[in-house]
This record gives structure tokens, C-alpha cells and sequence, in this order.
């Protein structure tokens, strides 16, 4: 065939191609432009729709504590125009209605103190207050909520704080931390409030620290139970330190009264890292050694462990020698 012919053949082809993408192209901008006036005349039709809607739980009754889990979400049967609904369904984050129980009356289960039940459809009014006025709510699902109350006891505990400090080259910490308030008053079911002793801080994180720092830090939350205080401040004193030695007697704890123990050597040689500000403190009174007469049965060998039971708060790395001092028994 000659190639002109099939040049010509080629350039047909192309023209009719391009013609057909451009009669699609026209086609398609029509049919978009009429599938958008269609969802607008729908989004403009009232519709009848069921939202899970987030909801919080307040002002309960004075004295009175939940028990058990609450539902975080509620169905709500709501009327209004489908842009309305399109902008509620496709809301990422939904401000939660307020279930209060100082607005909507409680019905107890038959003789009960402690369980009761309320009829969703008593809070309508309620609810629609918190809604926008552009939707109607026709009913909450479930039609019933039951919630069973606990009587609160109050509880006063210590903080203690929760310490991850790295400290610079030749600083240590100052003494124990400072906690404002030091203790809190907690409420709650007595079940639960039995089984706290302390609350401790959230995790104070702080790394190569050279001077004093305060921080604010917030308290836990513990489910069902209430607290006076949500933060505290923790005051963490840092000084720079050196090393310090004493030497300190050995004393012999647990010998019957029929027995005397003679140990060798009789004192230890402490050393430590001090604060500077408490250098000329530390005394060897401070500190107590002690050797127990209860383990001479355990002891494969004429010597004992020695143990340091005390020792000032204002030092840190504390070592000893000798570990394990010998002994002879003696009948008084």
C-alpha cells in the first residue's frame, strides 16, 4: 500500500479521535454539572436520620458517684434539610450534649437506693437546647438509661512525684523534691477509695539540669474517683556536690541476751557525694551500721554482712568498707 494512502488513512483516524475525546469531554462536563443540580435539589429535601452523637454526664447528684460504664454516645432520630445533615455526618469532631441530671428526673428500680432510671424521652427538650436550631430532634435511642449511684466517701492521700532528672556534670539533687499541695483530698466509692494510699504525679521529665526548677504538673485521672486538686507543683533543688568520707561504728542488732559478739573491724568507711551546702552537716551519727545475729546460721563463713539501715537525705552514691566484717561468739 502506498504511504501517502496510509498517511492520509492516519490523519482521518486522528481528526475523528480527536473529535470523539472532545464530544466526551462536552458530555462529561454536562453530566457533572447535572449530577451537581441534582445532589443540591436533594440536599435541599427535609430527611429523617439517625446521628450517634457523643455525650457527657454532669452535675450528678450531690454525694452520689456513678458506678459502672457510662455510654459515650447516644443515637439521635433527627429531621432536618439534607445540607444540614451532610455537614453533621461529615463533622469530624461533634461538641457532646450534656446529660445533666439536675435537669432530668430520676425514677428508682422499684425499692432501690441505688439504681435508677430515666426516659430518654423526658430529655428531648433538653438535648434540642444544645442542638442547632436548624434540626429537629424526634427521639433518643434508647428509649431508657438505667445508672446505678454509689455514696462517696473523702480521703486525704500524699503525692508523690514521678521523677525521670538527668542531672549535669557535678550537680545532684538538693534534698527530697517540694509538692504544693503535698496531699489532696479525694472522693469516691469507698471500694475504690480504700485502695489508694497515694497519687502519684504524671512523669517529670528533664535532662542535664544544673539550678532549682519548678513545674506544674497534672495529676492523673482515676475513673470514678474525684480530686480536689488536678495539678501540683513539684520544686526540684539541684546543687553541685563533692565527695565526702566518715567513718562510722558497726552495731550488732538481734544477739540474745545470753550472747556477746565481738566483730572486726568495729567501724566502716563511708563515702558519699554531699551538696556543697551540707558539706560541714554530715556527721556519723547520721548514719547507722548494723550487723544482724539472725543470719550467723546462713553464714558459710566467720563473717557477717554489714548493712547501712540510715543515712542523710542530702547525700547520694553511698559506698562502704568493708562489706563483711568476722565474729566471734561469747557466752556472757
Amino acid at each position: 500500500m502506498d504511504s501517502s494512502l496510509l498517511r492520509q488513512f492516519g490523519n482521518v483516524f486522528e481528526k475523528n479521535k480527536a473529535k470523539f475525546n472532545q464530544k466526551m469531554a462536552i458530555f462529561g462536563f454536562f453530566l457533572l454539572i447535572a449530577t451537581a443540580l441534582w445532589y443540591l435539589n436533594k440536599l435541599s429535601h427535609e430527611y429523617t436520620t439517625t446521628l450517634s452523637y457523643p455525650v457527657r454526664f454532669v452535675n450528678l447528684p450531690r454525694g452520689k458517684v456513678l458506678v459502672g460504664d457510662l455510654p459515650k454516645r447516644l443515637d439521635l432520630k433527627v429531621n432536618a434539610y439534607g445540607y444540614t445533615l451532610l455537614r453533621y455526618k461529615m463533622s469530624a469532631a461533634l461538641v457532646p450534649v450534656e446529660f445533666s441530671f439536675s435537669e432530668i428526673p430520676l425514677r428508682p428500680i422499684g425499692l432501690s437506693k441505688t439504681k435508677y432510671y430515666v426516659l430518654t424521652s423526658k430529655a428531648l427538650g433538653h438535648f434540642s437546647s444544645q442542638l442547632s436550631s436548624d434540626i429537629r430532634l424526634d427521639a433518643i435511642l434508647p428509649d431508657s438509661l438505667v445508672f446505678e449511684f454509689a455514696s462517696t466517701i473523702e480521703k486525704r492521700v500524699k503525692v508523690e512525684p514521678v521523677l525521670k532528672v538527668g542531672f549535669a556534670k557535678q550537680f545532684m539533687l538538693a534534698g527530697t523534691p517540694k509538692i504544693t499541695p503535698d496531699s489532696i483530698t479525694i472522693s469516691g466509692p469507698q471500694s475504690l477509695v480504700d485502695t489508694i494510699s497515694a497519687i502519684y504525679t504524671k512523669p517529670i521529665r528533664l535532662d542535664r539540669i544544673s539550678k532549682t526548677v519548678t513545674k506544674s504538673v497534672a495529676l492523673p485521672t482515676i475513673n470514678q474517683i474525684g480530686f480536689s486538686h488536678r495539678k501540683v507543683e513539684v520544686s526540684i533543688a539541684v546543687e553541685k556536690f563533692t565527695e565526702a568520707s566518715v567513718k562510722i561504728p558497726v552495731e550488732v542488732i538481734n544477739i540474745p541476751d545470753s550472747l556477746k559478739l565481738t566483730i572486726m573491724p568495729r567501724m566502716v568507711a563511708v563515702k558519699c557525694n554531699v551538696i556543697m551546702s551540707r558539706y560541714f552537716d554530715l556527721k556519723p551519727r547520721q548514719f547507722r551500721a548494723v550487723v544482724d545475729y539472725s543470719f550467723i546460721d546462713e553464714s558459710l563463713s566467720k563473717r557477717l554482712r554489714v548493712k547501712i539501715l540510715e543515712q542523710p537525705s542530702f547525700i547520694q552514691e553511698l559506698d562502704f568498707e568493708p562489706k563483711f566484717v568476722e565474729y566471734l561468739i561469747e557466752r556472757k
